[in-house]
Parts: C-alpha cells; sequence; structure tokens
C-alpha cells in the first residue's frame, strides 16, 4: 500500500477477517479509514463496509436526540469527549499528531525504520500511540453513553429512529 508519506506492505485479509470472526465492529469517528480501504485495498472494501460504524454518526445522533440542549459547537471527537466527561491526559488534544505521524514517516521514506529512529522521533511515536489509545477509550465511552441513552428512547419502527429525536419529528 502506498501512501502520501510511506510504502508499506499491501494489508492482508486479517484486517477485515478478524473483526468478522471474533463478531466485533470496526470502528472510528469518521469515514477516513473508509476511503483509505476503498483506495488503497478495494478488493477488502465490501468486508470492511459490512464491519464498519461511523461512530461520530451514532454520537451525533444521539446527541440530536438525547440531548439537544448541550449541542457542542463541533463533531470533534474532544468536543463529545468534554460533553461525556472524559478528561484527556497533559499532551494530548487536537492537533498535535500531525507533526509527529509527518515526522516518523520521514524517517521511514529515508529506510530507517523504527530502530533508525532518533530518541525524540521514537518519544514522539509513543506519545502518538498514547494520545490514539485516549482517543480509543473515549471514543469507547462515547458509543457505550449513547447506545444506552438511546436504548432506553421509544423505538420508532416506521421511521426506525428513536421517538422525539429531530429526525424521527422532521427536525
Amino acid at each position: 500500500m502506498t501512501s502520501n508519506y510511506w510504502t508499506c506492505p499491501t494489508p492482508s485479509s486479517a484486517s477485515c477477517s478478524a473483526p468478522k470472526a471474533k463478531d466485533r465492529m470496526i470502528v472510528a469517528w469518521s469515514e477516513h479509514e473508509l476511503d483509505v480501504v476503498k483506495e488503497y485495498c478495494p478488493e477488502h472494501l465490501a468486508r470492511f463496509e459490512a464491519r464498519f460504524v461511523n461512530a461520530r454518526s451514532v454520537a451525533v445522533y444521539w446527541r440530536n436526540a438525547c440531548h439537544a440542549g448541550d449541542k457542542p459547537p463541533t463533531k470533534d471527537l474532544p468536543t463529545y469527549l468534554a460533553l461525556v466527561g472524559y478528561d484527556l491526559p497533559d499532551g494530548a488534544g487536537p492537533g498535535l499528531a500531525g507533526e509527529t505521524i509527518k515526522r516518523v514517516a520521514a524517517a521511514l521514506e529515508k529506510g530507517r525504520g523504527m530502530d533508525g529512529m532518533t530518541t525524540d522521533q521514537r518519544r514522539r511515536w509513543q506519545q502518538l500511540r498514547a494520545h490514539n489509545l485516549h482517543d480509543c477509550h473515549g471514543m469507547k465511552k462515547v458509543c457505550i453513553l449513547a447506545a444506552a441513552e438511546l436504548a432506553g428512547r421509544p423505538f420508532s419502527p416506521s421511521t426506525g429512529r428513536s421517538a422525539g429525536s429531530p429526525s424521527a419529528i422532521g427536525g
């Protein structure tokens, strides 16, 4: 697979078959991952799409259905993390990942591999991994809370939506 930053081996079908084998979903905060699969490994797209959930869409629906008065100003994950009371650790937050990805990509493009990275690049890589871990834990908290609150609302079979949600009442 070739990206704007580096070349890596074509992903195996394991990235799509492992979630299916364990009856798990692939969850992301946007459709970026879906777009990457479409572009770089379209042969896996159908399996990926079958397991894929855009957590941001779930969160926006939940917000509109259950928290219209607490509408966050953006659809960004940190805004929703604040809504559910998930505190990000120091050094985590929006806009911090891009620079690290550029630096690590530059090292990989030079063929140095992980072992050839500088101490600063390795430190930043570890921070990026921790940042992503917190994003995953926070996104999980948003989704679980959304599912729990939506489960408690009456469901309208005719619209496929919770009764009283803006979409169900034309809003």
